[in-house]
């Protein structure tokens, strides 16, 4: 049973850091489908915009090379669950598209309305975890070089383009036809001559300057 406004649809990886009692608790309390993940492939609505459940402790899931199954290049809107009140911005940055952060001493009335808040897409994102990515992103963009300063080959501009979309190594090897090595090396030399330290830097300048 949905409410109206919703446009997005909720899946648990390995549980979400839920109980099974907790989360029967929340959908009905919430009146939302929370999808386990293993069921994607039948239970995908591609009108609605998927975000995955994952329990901050879980140390198998690598959301970096997570994507949508019916969109390859487009990685997923994630929440973490169980998280500590103290995040490290490296910590939030790695989970690409974060929409929302459920703390491990969080109510179950807050989750509840954090459900509903992202089903009808909006972020349940507290205002310092806010304030901690936008000054981040901020001293980001003033470090950038200038693009009319930089000297990228033709494929490591190729390499930048899939990066932006969300590839990872192994997607961008597939998609290039060479080696994940090969991959390394270019976008070594692509931080290099953009002058940033990361992939998560090197896709903001992308976003910012490619056209």
């Amino acid at each position: 049973m949905y409410f109206d406004g919703i446009n997005s649809q909720l899946f648990l990886h390995e549980s979400g850091g839920f109980s099974d009692e907790v989360i029967q608790q929340l959908q009905e309390k919430s009146k939302l489908t929370l999808y386990p993940l293993e069921e994607w492939h039948m239970s995908y609505k591609p009108s609605l915009t998927p975000i995955i459940f994952v329990d901050y402790n879980d140390p198998t899931f690598d959301p970096a090379d997570f994507e949508n199954p019916s969109t390859p290049g487009k990685h997923i809107n994630m929440v973490i669950t169980q998280a500590p009140l103290q995040l490290k911005t490296a910590d939030l940055l790695k989970y690409g598209r974060l929409r929302g952060v459920f703390y491990k001493q969080q109510s179950f009335d807050d989750i509840v309305q954090g459900l509903q808040a992202l089903s009808q897409g909006r972020s349940w994102l507290s205002k310092a975890v806010n304030e901690q990515l936008i000054s981040y992103y901020q001293s980001v963009l003033v470090r950038y070089a200038p693009p009319h300063t930089i000297d990228l080959t033709r494929r490591e501009m190729e390499v930048l383009e899939a990066l932006r979309i969300g590839k990872s190594n192994f997607g961008l090897a597939e998609q290039l036809f060479i080696s994940e090595h090969t991959i390394k090396s270019h976008l070594y030399k692509i931080f290099r001559k953009i002058k940033v330290k990361n992939r998560e830097e090197a896709v903001l300048w992308a976003h910012h300057f490619l056209p």
